[in-house]
C-alpha cells in the first residue's frame, strides 16, 4: 500500500509529537545548513503571502486607471489581511511536512482564502458597503491572490527539490526493519529525491538479514545501531517500519530517542491492510486510522450525485427511442417480461432490485449461475443485448432512484455475493459506495464471466482502486472508455 500511496515521509506515518523543522540539529553540518534559519524562514514565508494578497488588490487600480487606494478598499485589505492570518494556522497552511503533496497546500490554500472572501462578503453586507466596492476589482482580488500564492509556493518546491538534488539541506535517515514496510518506505525515498532525505542505512536484528541488500540498501546491523547513531547526531531521523505486535520494541526505541534530538516515525503495518481511503482522525483527542470507512460522504458525494441525475436524465432523453425497440424486439422473439429484476447490494450491503432488460427465459433468482458461452438460457435478442451491454440501459431508473450511480462496482446477484465474500478479502468493502452501470474494472477488461477465482480478485481489486482514486474527471474517462470499447466485449454471454 506504502509503495503506491506514499506522499513523502509523513503522509502514511505517525510522527512523534514534535516538529523537526523547529529544532537546531547539528548545524555544523553542511547538509542542513538551513534548519538555523528555520524561525526567520517561517516569518518570511508568511510575509511574502501578505504582501501578494495586498498587491494583488492593488495591481487591478493601475489596471483600470485608478490612482490610490480609498478607504474601503484599505479597511478591506486589513481586514483580509487579518483573516488570513488568523486562519492560517488552525488550517495547517504553514505546517513545515516535508515532501507533502502540492494538492494538500492548493487544498488548504484555497479553504484559507475562500473563508476570507466569505468574511469580508459578510462584512460588506452587515456594513452596507458592498455597493461601494468596484466589481470588478474585487473579483479579480479574489480569482489573482490565491493564484498567486500557490504559483509562489509551486516556484518555492522547485528551488527546494533543486537544491536538495544538488546535496543541500538534505536529511540523514535510518530505516529500522527490513520487511516489506521498510522496503515501501525505501522504495518511497528512491524515487523523490527531490525530497532531500538520504537512507544512510536499513536496520534488523534478525542475524539473517545482516549484510543482505533491500531496494538498494545494506542491512548494516541491528535496530541498536541505528539509535546510537541518532544519539551520536549521526542521523537526523529514524523510521521504525515494525510490526505491531513488536510493542515493547518499539516502545523501547520511543524510550531512547526521546533523548535525543532525532525525528522518529512510526509507519504503522496496519496501513498494509486498507482497501480504501485510509485517514488520519481523531476521536475526542485521539489519533485513530479509518482502514474500511466509507468515502461516500460529505461534499463529493453530493458532487457525485449530482453527476448521476444529470447524466441519467440526459443518458434517459437520448436513449428513449433504442429503449422502446428493444422492448418491441423481446416482446416479439420470447414473449415474456420485457424487464428483469434481480436482487443485489447496494451502498452499505442494502438489498436493492436492479432493472434490466430480460435476455434470459425465465429462471430462480436464488439459484442463478452466471452466463457462459452457449448459455441455452439466453435469448437471441439477448444475445445482442448482453454483448454490446444494453440490457443495462434501465438501470438508469436506478441510478435516478438513488441505488445505483452511472460509474461504480459492478452489482453482482445476491447468490454470488454471498459465495464471493467467504472467498476473497474485503470483498465486501465494494458496496462502501453504490455501485456503477459500468466501472473501472469493465473498461479494463474485467466483466463477463468468472469462472476461476482469480478473474474475481481482478475485478475487485480495480474495484478497489477505483474506490481509492474516485474523482469527477476519472468517471469521464470511464464513460468515455466505455463509449469506445465497453461496450462490444467478447467475454459478455
Amino acid at each position: 500500500m506504502l509503495k503506491h500511496g506514499w506522499r513523502g515521509c509523513r503522509a502514511d506515518m505517525v510522527v512523534a509529537d514534535r516538529h523537526d523543522e523547529d529544532r537546531d540539529m547539528n548545524d555544523s553540518h553542511s547538509s542542513g545548513m538551513l534548519r538555523a534559519y528555520m524561525p526567520v524562514i517561517s516569518v518570511m514565508v508568511r510575509l511574502i503571502d501578505l504582501v501578494l494578497i495586498v498587491l494583488s488588490l492593488y495591481l487591478p487600480f493601475k489596471i483600470y486607471g485608478v490612482n490610490a487606494f480609498e478607504l474601503e478598499y484599505s479597511m478591506a485589505a486589513a481586514l483580509g489581511l487579518v483573516m488570513f492570518f488568523l486562519l492560517s494556522e488552525p488550517f495547517g497552511l504553514y505546517r513545515a511536512d516535508r515532501g507533502a503533496p502540492m494538492s494538500a497546500a492548493a487544498k488548504n490554500l484555497a479553504l484559507v482564502w475562500t473563508a476570507v472572501v466569505l468574511v469580508l462578503l459578510l462584512a460588506g453586507y452587515m456594513t452596507k458597503t458592498s455597493q461601494t466596492f468596484s466589481r470588478v476589482v474585487v473579483a479579480s482580488w479574489i480569482a489573482v491572490a490565491p493564484l498567486c500564492m500557490f504559483a509562489w509556493r509551486i516556484c518555492a518546491a522547485l528551488a527546494a527539490g533543486y537544491f536538495r538534488r544538488k546535496g543541500y539541506n538534505k536529511r540523514r535517515v535510518a530505516v529500522a526493519g527490513a520487511g516489506k514496510l521498510g522496503e515501501s518506505v525505501l522504495q518511497g525515498l528512491a524515487e523523490r529525491p527531490w525530497l532531500g532525505m538520504d537512507v544512510v542505512g536499513l536496520f534488523d536484528d534478525d542475524p539473517a538479514k545482516l549484510g543482505k541488500t533491500v531496494s538498494g540498501t545494506k542491512v548494516l546491523g541491528p535496530i541498536d545501531q541505528a539509535l546510537d547513531m541518532a544519539e551520536s547526531k549521526e542521523v537526523d531521523i529514524v523510521v521504525v517500519t515494525l510490526p505491531l505486535r513488536e510493542e515493547l520494541r518499539v516502545s523501547r526505541i520511543i524510550s531512547r530517542l526521546s533523548d535525543t534530538t532525532a525525528s522518529l516515525y512510526i509507519v504503522p503495518d496496519v496501513l498494509s491492510y486498507s482497501m480504501l481511503k485510509s485517514r488520519w482522525m481523531e476521536l475526542n483527542g485521539l489519533p485513530v486510522v479509518s482502514l474500511f470507512d466509507t468515502p461516500a460522504h460529505g461534499f463529493q458525494s453530493l458532487v457525485k450525485r449530482i453527476e448521476d441525475v444529470v447524466l441519467a436524465l440526459v443518458m434517459l432523453v437520448l436513449a428513449s427511442p433504442l429503449m422502446l425497440l428493444i422492448a418491441l424486439g423481446i416482446k416479439l422473439d420470447s414473449k415474456g417480461k420485457v424487464l428483469f429484476r434481480q436482487k443485489r447490494y447496494g451502498l452499505d450491503g442494502r438489498e436493492i432490485v436492479v432493472l434490466k432488460f430480460r435476455t434470459m427465459r425465465a429462471h430462480a433468482d436464488d439459484t442463478a449461475a452466471q452466463a457462459r458461452r452457449g448459455d441455452a438460457r439466453v435469448t437471441r435478442i439477448g444475445h445482442i443485448l448482453r454483448q454490446a451491454s444494453l440490457d443495462e440501459l434501465p438501470q438508469l431508473f436506478n441510478v435516478l432512484m438513488g441505488e445505483m450511480s452511472i460509474v461504480g462496482p459492478r452489482p453482482h446477484a445476491a447468490p454470488h455475493n454471498e459465495h464471493y465474500r467467504k472467498l476473497i478479502f474485503g470483498y465486501m468493502t465494494r458496496h462502501m459506495v453504490k455501485p456503477g452501470i459500468t466501472g473501472w474494472a469493465q473498461v479494463n477488461g474485467w466483466r463477463g464471466e468468472t469462472e476461476i477465482l482469480d478473474k474475481m480478485r481482478k475485478r475487485v481489486e480495480f474495484d478497489m482502486w477505483y474506490i481509492r482514486n474516485w474523482n469527477l474527471w476519472l468517471d469521464f474517462k470511464i464513460i468515455g472508455l466505455t463509449l469506445v470499447k465497453g461496450f462490444i466485449n467478447k467475454n459478455a454471454y
